[in-house]
């Protein structure tokens, strides 16, 4: 124990023994001379590596076992065991003994740091691909020791995979029925074989690279470089791309660094060159298929390289880049993945190249060790062919008209790979092509454009072609090799010349119910093509509250007879409340609630004499609501018929008129209230737009000229210089393809007998050309010439068919007889919305629908049968005549779409059963005409001067005091918003009335509805219903308008006497909607005539005579009762009971007009007044007598100074207010001023009524009579009309020495 020695010490130890007793040691024996030892330990490192060129070999490197690892003895040889098997008790196992002298390594003992000798074993004929397991043991004298494992623990022997079996060969790809041009001018077949041999590992894919220009192969250089000059031993080794060699002796030739690149997977072919002698070393490497610099490579020396020279020094190596890589131009790569292991050839089609160009291909396979040496294509290279182009593509065929067909193509796919310069066309009723001996019928060919994107499309009408024939068409592209070998084929193959359809020649449109049925002839002209189909379109033309607004459109919401406004209030938060007012025309109503319904809101309006009948609806929004007012009426004749004015609010109560706005944002006024409150007028549907107006004028060029005769029109009408406008109607309307028109006439003021007739076409829609006017007129002095022209004043639009609104439908044309009337209903729409409906028809052609032909009327209205009237009531009114009431209110039908009702009226045998089906006394019930009045009044025979008469925004001539029926009738008829009227004139009585003057009473005939007012003026204020001074003159003038009788449709009927008071009568009635009856209705009751009290008395008027008396005016009854009239009562009292004081005025029969004269009245009262008929029946229901003068209130302001200290420059000014809180000042007024100037002064206040001036100068200067008599005395009385409690004070600060005096008169 403890004996340990060097392996390099042989001699060992010696032992020698001797024998010992008590006298000592003996002889010792001979020595025995043994050294200690035991097996070795394993080598400290095993590598294995592949072998670069052999694949059936294992390179094994190991160090050497030196002492103290040889446990004493030194090794003879080393134990090498390899085996498939990782316990090597299995499978195959190998092993062979070395001798330390046969496995020699070029490593130096300082590799990797290890400071041992390394050995190096080739382990051969192994199975490439197969993984083996290596150990190695270290053999002494003592025996063989404990093995090492290799690092890797196991390791397949192989390489990457051999050269292809064959050549990898490249053939172009022939055009046929299969293969297009573009793919055989834009590709090649690449064909190759599987490598002879995987080199144990399977085939994994292919790279495929191809290019049409070779780059530059890098070239890089790995120097030897020694300090001393001494030959350099040892090993290198070189990575590239992350894999690196075995490794590589100093002195290894050009072969073996070629082949040990080559194993590496980043490089699959390089050619090396050594030159040189040790240590001048130098290998050129020259990569054939790689290109390190492109993509940032180079080869790199591992820190395992060792080297030393023989004299200590260390060589080094150096590696530089003497060439850099250039990829090929048009350098690109395919990948190939091996699906099956068990395919042997391989067929690829590289696309997408140029045709005519050259390309390079090689072809390398893949194991898991990498791609191996590409091998070039045979030929190396090859170009796809340029040959014919293929046929052009997209070939559309297309009708262009009844005598043209248009071919619309785009390129070929492929033009061959040379340019295509031109194309040809040919058509022909063959589908053969050969109708003109085995030739087309036409062709065309026209050079295709080089520039820029060329024709494409390119587009060819071929044209005079037979309507209706089926035309066959083909197109070939061309370049130098030739006509594309196929023609290109439209689709659809043959089509035939043909246009669009012309659309049915009327379309009609009626309601039946809820539902409008559209009705139309086939179409007159099919385009050439039978008609297959028709599409018939509407949308709506209307507006309802809250209804997104689209007036701003201007081809949206056409068609409308009627304006429609909307007045939207809001808030930011749900506090509404207070009043506002609204002004049309320089007219406001009074407050309006802003909680108001609909029908309040209707009141409001029509209480305005501006404004005539109206429907309005609301509808609730965010915080607010909206009023939606269609006007039924109103319409006005600026630079078009049908606009009027916006309505105006105001939140200020002392606003007038003109001061309103469209939007209350900013203005002032606090009558509203709520958060950040508003007003918004806008205008939602304006009347008649869209129809084509036209204006027809006929004038003479001077004024002095009188224009009279005939002028025509083209149509052959012929009309009076002063002709109607209902005239000209008539007479347009006979030429059918105009249908319905509006005509408003204009009289131009500044021309005797000229006028402006405005012609509104209702049917005939879209642009309309301008009529021709022939002039056959002359004008009466001989110096002037007349002027008849025509020119367009709003041209027709044809309407939006789309929106949320609007809808389509098609028929089948062959669901319907030819020659036969196709009728189609259309639902599902909105009760009470007018809608446009038109109709077009399809044949193919174009692959669209034809014209449209709108349809006629315009717009129709879809509604339910109307509601009958309710409530029938029969009275007596006499033995032979019976009235019927009824309310007119309706719920479905909309009773302004009303047009009559139908009065029946049968005997009645019982009361349940009536003979409705026997002698029945059947009454339409028409519109009634409005009746109004102007009404001129003056209290003394002295009235004179004219006034203009205004109505919807348009004014008449002067129309003087005295003018008769018939000049007045002119002038009327020259307003454009007034159509017929007939005109009469009825006097005062002035034997019982102190009042002078006339009423002009007037009936429209053809205006149907509750009209506004006729407004007049006198040029001392804004035209209103009541008027004074200006141009108006006499003692106290006064010009005011009544409405007699509103127009529309009654609510009640008098039958004429026909009837028997021995026969029960019932009634029932009937509404109609223009279109459809309603149910009937019939009277609760039915009753005989009988005699009864007499109809009230009419036209009651009381007039103030004196200070205490009143006189009395009226007409007698419409209906006596049957009895004869016998007195009339006339009443009077101070209050409304009537129970002061009457009279008995008897009835003179023959005499229809009487008076009385009520007197000793108290002169500080003011007294009401009605009158009653008698007869044997009874009393007649009273008759309230209305001011025949109207409400007047005079007013004294006196302006006196006596000392003679006037200067005549003081003025004064007149503060005036009423009873409703209206307060305002005039202009400073000179004290000289005449009665007009006061009087303009006044009515520029703005506010309701009329005023009237006189003027009286009682200075000294006037009266020199001395009596009552001062220096300076001007006396103003001012009559106010239809105002009551007016104040008046006057400002006297620059009246100097004059006092002023206001009083009551």
């Amino acid at each position: 124990i403890g004996l340990e020695q060097s392996s390099s010490m042989l001699q060992g130890f010696g032992v020698r023994v001797s024998a010992g007793n008590s006298e000592g040691y003996g002889i010792p024996c001979p020595a025995t001379i043994l050294k200690p030892n035991g097996p070795p330990l394993p080598p400290l490192v095993v590598e294995l590596e592949r072998v670069a060129s052999n694949p059936s070999s294992l390179a094994l490197h190991f160090t050497s076992v030196t002492s103290p690892d040889d446990r004493g003895a030194i090794v003879s040889g080393y134990f090498v065991e390899w085996s498939t098997s990782d316990s090597f008790d299995s499978g195959i196992v190998f092993n062979a003994t070395l001798s330390a002298d046969s496995i020699y390594s070029e490593r130096l003992s300082s590799y990797n740091g290890r400071d041992k000798l390394f050995n190096y074993y080739l382990i051969e004929e192994l199975t490439p691909g197969v993984e083996y397991f290596v150990r190695v043991s270290a053999v002494n004298e003592a025996g063989t020791g404990h093995s090492s494992r290799s690092t890797p623990l196991a390791l397949a022997p192989g390489s990457k995979p051999t050269d292809l079996d064959n050549q990898v060969t490249v053939t172009r790809v022939v055009a046929d029925t299969t293969v297009s041009v573009m793919e055989s001018s834009s590709t090649l077949r690449v064909s190759w074989r599987v490598p002879f041999s995987d080199n144990g590992f399977v085939i994994s894919g292919y790279l495929i690279e191809y290019w049409v220009s070779n780059g530059v192969n890098e070239v890089q250089e790995i120097s030897l470089q020694s300090p001393s000059g001494s030959p350099a031993q040892g090993t290198f080794t070189i990575s590239y791309g992350g894999d690196k060699t075995d490794s590589l002796s100093i002195d290894s030739s050009a072969a073996a660094v070629k082949s040990a690149l080559e194993s590496l997977s980043t490089i699959r072919a390089v050619r090396v060159w050594r030159s040189g002698e040790n240590p001048d070393y130098k290998w050129a490497v020259t990569f054939m298929s790689e290109y390190p610099s492109i993509s940032g490579l180079m080869l790199t020396l591992e820190d395992t390289t060792a080297l030393i020279d023989v004299s200590g020094g260390v060589p080094t190596l150096q590696i530089l880049v003497l060439t850099s890589g250039v990829l090929p131009i048009g350098y690109n790569t395919e990948t190939i993945t091996v699906e099956d292991p068990l395919q042997t050839q391989y067929h690829h089609i590289l696309a997408d190249l140029t045709a005519g160009q050259p390309y390079n291909i090689q072809v390398s396979a893949a194991n898991e060790l990498g791609y191996g040496r590409p091998q070039v294509s045979i030929p190396r290279e090859l170009a796809p062919p340029i040959q014919k182009p293929s046929s052009p593509t997209n070939v559309i065929l297309s009708v262009a008209s009844s005598q043209s067909l248009e071919v619309i193509f785009s390129k070929p796919e492929s033009d061959g790979g040379e340019t295509i310069t031109l194309y040809r066309i040919e058509w022909d009723t063959d589908p053969a092509f050969g109708s003109l001996e085995r030739s087309p019928l036409g062709s065309y060919s026209f050079v295709s454009p080089n520039n820029g994107p060329g024709c494409e499309p390119c587009s060819y009408q071929v044209t005079g072609l037979v309507k209706g024939e089926h035309y066959f068409v083909r197109v070939y592209a061309y370049n130098s090799h030739g006509y594309s070998g196929d023609p290109g084929l439209p689709l659809p193959r043959f089509l035939s010349p043909k246009t669009t359809p012309d659309p049915p020649g009327v379309v009609n449109i009626s309601p039946q119910s809820v539902d409008v049925h559209i009705s139309f002839p086939p179409s007159d002209d099919d385009g050439g093509a039978p008609v297959t189909k028709y599409k018939i379109e509407w949308n709506a033309m209307g507006y309802f509250a809250g209804m997104t607004s689209a007036n701003s459109d201007h081809r949206a919401m056409l068609y409308s007879p009627h304006n429609v406004q909307t007045i939207t209030l809001s808030a930011e938060e749900d506090d509404l409340g207070g009043v506002f007012r609204i002004a049309f025309g320089g007219h406001s109503t009074n407050d309006i609630s802003a909680k108001s319904s609909a029908n309040d809101m209707k009141i409001a309006l029509e209480s305005l004499p501006t404004v005539g009948s109206t429907i309005v609806s609301r509808v609730s929004i965010s915080n607010g609501l909206t009023w939606a007012i269609t006007f039924l009426i109103n319409h006005a004749n600026l630079s078009t018929y049908g606009p009027i004015e916006s309505l105006t609010v105001s939140t200020d109560l002392a606003a007038l008129p003109h001061m309103f706005v469209t939007d209350t944002l900013g203005s002032s006024g606090s009558s509203l209230m709520g958060t950040a409150a508003r007003l918004v007028v806008n205008n939602e549907v304006t009347a008649f737009k869209g129809y084509e107006q036209q204006i027809l004028t006929t004038q003479c060029d001077t004024s002095a000229g009188i224009l009279s005769g005939h002028f025509a029109v083209s149509f052959e009408g012929a009309f009076h210089s002063d002709a109607s406008a209902l005239d000209l109607k008539l007479e347009l309307e006979t030429i059918a393809s105009l249908g319905t028109v509006k005509v408003a006439r204009r009289k131009i003021h500044d021309r005797i007998n000229s006028f402006q007739w405005t012609v509104i076409f209702l049917d005939r829609l879209g642009n309309v050309p301008l009529v021709d006017v022939h002039d056959r007129l002359s004008c009466s002095d001989g110096s002037g010439s007349p002027l008849v022209f025509a020119t367009e004043s709003a041209q027709g639009l044809l309407p939006r068919m789309d929106g949320p609104y609007a809808g389509e439908v098609e028929l089948n044309a062959l669901d319907y007889a030819d020659g036969h009337i196709i009728v189609h209903p259309v639902g599902g729409l909105m009760r009470g919305m007018p809608y446009h409906f038109r109709v077009s028809a399809w044949n193919g052609a174009g692959e669209s629908y034809g014209k449209t032909q709108y349809s006629m009327p315009s717009i129709m209205v879809p509604n339910d049968r109307p509601d009958p009237p309710s409530s029938i009531e029969m009275s007596s009114i006499d033995d032979s005549t019976l009235q019927i009431n009824w309310d007119a209110t309706l719920v479905r039908g909309v009773s302004h779409h009303i047009t009559k009702f139908k009065v029946e009226l049968a005997e009645s045998f019982s009361d349940t059963d009536s003979q409705f089906e026997d002698e029945v006394e059947s009454f339409d019930i028409a519109n009634a005409p409005e009746t109004q009045e102007i009404i001129l009044e003056s209290t003394a025979d002295d009235m004179g001067g004219h006034i203009i008469v205004h109505f919807m925004g348009e004014k008449s001539s002067y129309i003087y005091t005295d003018s008769n029926a018939g000049d007045v009738k002119q002038a009327l008829e020259g307003i454009s918003t007034i159509e017929t009227v007939n005109v009469s004139i009825l006097s005062h009585t002035q034997d019982s009335l102190s009042s002078y003057g006339q009423r002009w009473v007037i009936t429209f005939t053809s205006q149907n509805g509750n009209l506004p007012s006729l407004l007049v003026d006198t040029g001392s204020a804004v035209p209103s219903t009541i008027a004074t001074g200006g141009s108006l003159i006499g003692s106290s003038s006064v010009v005011r308008v009544e409405t007699v009788s509103d127009g529309g449709l009654p609510a009640s009927f008098i039958t004429p006497s026909i009837l028997s008071r021995d026969k029960t009568y019932t009634s029932r009635l009937f509404t109609f909607n223009g279109h459809s009856w309603s149910d009937p209705a019939k009277s609760r009751y039915a009753i005989s005539p009988s005699k009864s009290a007499p109809s009230p008395p009419r036209e009651v008027r009381v007039n103030v005579l004196s200070d205490t008396e009143l006189g009395v005016s009226w007409t007698q009854p419409l209906y006596s009762g049957g009895d004869p009239l016998g007195a009339y009562r006339v009443e009077w009292d101070s209050d409304a009971r009537f129970d002061h004081s009457s009279a008995t005025v008897s009835h003179v029969p023959g005499s229809e007009d009487y008076y009385f004269v009520v007197k000793n009245l108290d002169p500080l009262e003011s007294y009401f007044v009605r009158v009653l008929a008698y007869s044997s029946m009874g009393f007649s229901e009273p008759s309230m007598a209305t001011p025949l003068l109207s409400n007047m209130q005079t007013i004294v302001i006196s302006l006196v100074e006596t000392t003679g200290s006037v200067n005549f420059s003081e003025t004064f000014a007149v503060e005036y207010s009423t009873a409703d809180g209206f307060q305002k000042v005039t202009n400073p007024i000179s004290v000289y001023a005449t009665s007009r100037e006061v009087e303009n002064e006044l009515n520029s206040l703005g506010h309701v009524g009329a005023i009237s001036v006189d003027r009286e100068d009682r200075s000294f200067s006037f009266d020199p009579s001395g009596i009552e008599t001062n220096h300076f005395s001007i006396l103003y009385r001012i009559t106010f009309v239809e105002e009551e409690s007016v104040t008046l004070s006057v400002n006297g600060d620059s009246l100097g020495m004059i006092s002023a005096v206001v009083e009551p008169e």
